[in-house]
């Protein structure tokens, strides 16, 4: 089957890629305007059917570009990644201001230690990372180090996404703006609408919304709560 790879941004069907993500384990229920976003802020990569031009895989890079690479790989039905990164330098070398922190931390960059950790970790094949658990991918690259294996937090003490936004704090936002300016953008676009671009969620303001924000009748409720 002829697949074409490409990076070109003009050929992620996005509405397939979160059809599938919106229905996985790992990302139910996401808003298409968070993968939108995702996919914006990757090196995103897509593999298209040329018979049918269907999207069936997707690669994304999360990276800085300088210290680490995160690379998520897989078919749409599945996916899974591998991040390295090395940790900041320790004790006062570490602190804002000190003359030799960026010295020390090209030192750790370039050390021969990291080296052979990314080296090591470029063996990786795609197989492994989407069919191997976590403990036999490290004992398998990195035989020789010494592995530590934290176990992960559960339950209420979890990681867990949330967003401290809401439609109190926007309205803020809007009445910081002044009077002027939130008529000329209604004037302008019929509403107000801010996307909160940690979380995705989005707020909109009619006419009459946004005169209860400078009159005092606003009933916004929803304070500082997490989402």
């Amino acid at each position: 089957m002829p697949i074409t790879i490409s990076l070109d941004p003009g050929r992620q069907d996005l509405d397939a890629i979160h059809g599938i993500l919106a229905t996985t384990y790992w990302s139910p229920n996401i808003r298409r305007e968070v993968v939108a976003e995702a996919l914006r802020n990757s090196i995103t990569a897509v593999a298209i059917d040329d018979a049918t031009g269907a999207t069936i895989g997707l690669a994304r890079v999360v990276t800085d570009r300088a210290t680490f690479a995160w690379l998520i790989l897989g078919n749409l039905g599945v996916a899974a990644g591998l991040l390295i990164q090395r940790l900041p330098v320790e004790g006062d070398g570490n602190l804002a201001g000190q003359v030799d922190s960026l010295a020390r931390e090209a030192m750790l960059g370039r050390s021969e230690d990291y080296r052979r950790i990314s080296i090591l970790t470029q063996t990786l094949k795609r197989e492994e990372l989407l069919t191997l658990d976590v403990e036999t991918i490290l004992r398998r690259l990195f035989w020789e180090e010494p592995i530590v294996m934290f176990e992960p937090h559960a339950g209420e003490t979890a990681p867990k996404f949330a967003c401290r936004c809401s439609r109190e704090r926007v309205s803020q936002m809007i009445r910081s703006l002044g009077v002027e300016e939130a008529d000329s953008i209604i004037a302008e676009q019929g509403q107000i609408e801010v996307a909160c671009e940690f979380c995705g969620q989005q707020y909109r303001y009619d006419p009459i919304d946004a005169a209860g924000i400078f009159t005092g009748l606003s009933t916004d409720v929803s304070g500082g709560a997490v989402h």
